[in-house]
């Protein structure tokens, strides 16, 4: 109102001042440091334009009497509420005004704030975009600051041309559409417009800077700098003009990227028949391109985590920590009818033994039963590690089908009665459950040697599953020695059945030592086996066999894409990332993310970035 009323009244206004009742918008407009959502930061920077802060003041509510309009009053009401004449201070000299000169702050929790970033970097750069608001932006300024499209952007600035010829009479064209002639002027003129912000970086006193000595740039007679080099510019067919890296350059590349989104080198090969953009410019600029990340973009990666305390516990029973999933289904006959059966493996996180149940289905109850044979024949675990919920690894859609129905809460809460805790897995996180993947794997490969496309009854399956169970369990952990004289490998078997080890020195007992006798023959067994665990197998698990070096962490509001298996990659739906979950080494190894219609957990391994504080 205050920017009409000096255009249209013939009235010479030097001065004008800005009330309202509002401690909030002050906050606002007196802000340097804080950043806003696009809304309010728009209204602020028109208000920024037209403004200075130092004339905004506050006013109490029952003073104002904008409030009456919004507040609602009759007709008679209006000459007694100071609509027309203003609050009565406003009539006296301006020294008594009661202006409060209150530090009025923007509180934290604003939700209109934009993010926490209140570094002095930050903070800068707000500050030099108001300084150069007051300075008042020249139109090009704002135009190349409004766009991002370099054909749009070279149309609004051939209008501004075009409109300033019509008004200085210099335009004797009858058309009132925007030629080529326009076109080229307004490219001419953004381009001269890029080298007078760069030209400290491009001409020194008029000698060429070392990065670019090997060009002999010259000023042309359009006042552009080119490209000198060794070719003229009659084989050359027009001199190429130098960009420096900024705005311009950018939608430049982008302008010709976007034709194919081609790589690196077709986008320069076409740049530089007219322009001169350095290479890396140009590889930054494509580094970011949505369409091409999307399509090309690999899948983000993190150093491999440190084993967790589960897998190193040295000294408990067997089977202590955990592991379990299902796998299946197997066929088996009754009569004439075939059946389905399902394999549950429990295995040890620490000495890789491995239990073995069979369940009749994969609903609730059965895996309950499972799990309390599992626990009357192996003792209580402390935890017990799984993948998460209805995402057990398996190709088979009954099985994955069948694990999504079971009550997780349920089986929770009867371990919980006997105080074992359940943890998860991130979901699409196999890898993290390889210990019991690889396990089913070599289940699958005996099994397959040992049926040989049989049909089973449910008794015989029963005793092909404790033979694979004991092939595994003697299966070596440590390397195998060619050496006749070293020990022999270590086996999870040592551990659970104590009959593995050395023999025992002869030496003279009583009979009331036989019980002492045994007890510590046991103990010196399984002392024995995890002495060798610690010499031999332990700092076998020392090396990270991939994901050597650690990545950049995500970071809360980057933009990835999901990245589903079993659809093309083109249709992968795409997320934000609302959550880190940092390990106890500060890496990022899983997200929560919200997408068009849910919030997941994945792993970072199954997303990819398309836009963050990484790119």
């Amino acid at each position: 109102m205050d920017a009409i009323l000096k255009e249209e009244l013939e009235l010479d206004i030097t001065s004008s001042t800005f009330w309202t009742d509002s401690k909030i918008v002050l906050g606002y407009v007196k802000n340097e440091t804080k950043r806003f959502h696009v809304f309010v930061a728009n209204r602020l920077s028109i208000i920024r334009q037209l403004s200075w802060p130092e004339q905004w003041h506050h006013v109490a509510g029952v003073e104002n009497p904008a409030d009456i309009a919004s507040r609602g009053c009759n007709a008679d009401e209006v000459r007694n509420n100071g609509w027309l004449t203003g609050p009565e201070f406003l009539s006296k000299h301006k020294s008594e005004w009661c202006c409060e000169d209150q530090n009025f702050q923007v509180i934290e929790e604003d939700p209109e704030i934009k993010g926490q970033n209140t570094v002095s970097h930050g903070c800068t750069v707000s500050k030099h975009r108001w300084e150069k608001t007051k300075m008042e932006w020249s139109p090009v300024e704002r135009l190349v600051d409004h766009y991002s499209d370099w054909y749009r952007l070279k149309r609004a600035v051939g209008w501004l041309l075009k409109i300033k010829k019509k008004l200085t009479g210099k335009d004797k064209s009858t058309t009132k559409q925007l030629e080529l002639n326009d076109i080229e002027e307004a490219e001419k003129l953004l381009v001269r417009h890029a080298q007078r912000e760069q030209r400290q970086n491009l001409l020194v006193g008029g000698i060429p800077s070392k990065e670019l000595k090997q060009l002999n740039p010259y000023l042309d007679k359009d006042n552009i700098i080119t490209v000198g080099g060794r070719v003229g510019k009659e084989i050359n067919g027009s001199n190429q003009c130098i960009i420096m890296r900024g705005k311009i350059s950018s939608l430049i590349v982008q302008h010709y990227h976007q034709i194919g989104h081609m790589g690196q080198e077709y986008t320069l090969a076409q740049l530089r028949q007219k322009f001169w953009i350095r290479r890396k410019d140009v590889k930054s600029v494509i580094h970011k391109c949505i369409t091409c990340r999307k399509l090309n973009a690999r899948p983000c990666r993190q150093q491999m985590g440190n084993l967790p305390m589960t897998r190193l516990w040295i000294g408990e029973a067997p089977f202590t920590n955990t592991g379990v999933d299902c796998f299946g289904p197997f066929p088996v006959r009754r009569g004439r009818s075939e059946l389905k059966r399902y394999g549950c493996i429990f295995t040890c996180l620490t000495t890789r033994a491995i239990h073995m149940e069979i369940l009749e289905s994969l609903d609730t109850d059965s895996f309950l039963n499972g799990l309390r044979r599992f626990i009357s024949r192996r003792g209580e675990p402390r935890t017990i590690t799984s993948d998460n919920g209805g995402n057990f690894i398996s190709g088979n859609k009954e099985l994955s089908r069948g694990l999504k129905e079971m009550d997780h809460k349920k089986i929770t809460g009867n371990l919980l009665k006997k105080g074992i805790m359940w943890k998860f897995n991130p979901p699409s996180s196999s890898h993290m459950g390889g210990i019991w993947e690889r396990q089913i794997r070599n289940i699958r490969k005996t099994l397959t040697c040992l049926m040989r496309e049989q049909t089973l009854t449910d008794e015989t399956l029963h005793t092909f599953m404790c033979e694979v169970e004991a092939i595994l369990n003697n299966r070596p952990i440590t390397p195998v020695s060619e050496d006749p004289n070293d020990l022999k490998a270590l086996k999870p078997a040592q551990l659970l059945m104590l009959n593995d080890g050395p023999l025992l020195p002869p030496c003279v007992t009583e009979q009331k030592d036989i019980y002492r006798r045994r007890w510590r023959q046991v103990q010196y067994l399984a002392d024995t086996f995890w002495r060798r665990w610690t010499r031999q197998y332990l700092p076998g698990l020392q090396r990270r066999m991939k994901w050597h070096t650690p990545s950049p962490n995500l970071s809360v509001g980057d933009l990835v894409l999901l990245i589903e298996e079993n659809m093309p990659r083109n249709l992968w739906p795409l997320g934000r990332i609302v959550q880190v979950h940092p390990g106890d080494d500060g890496l990022v190894r899983s997200v929560k993310l919200k997408t068009r219609s849910t919030v997941l957990t994945r792993p970072v391994t199954k997303i990819v970035v398309l836009e963050g504080k990484l790119y």
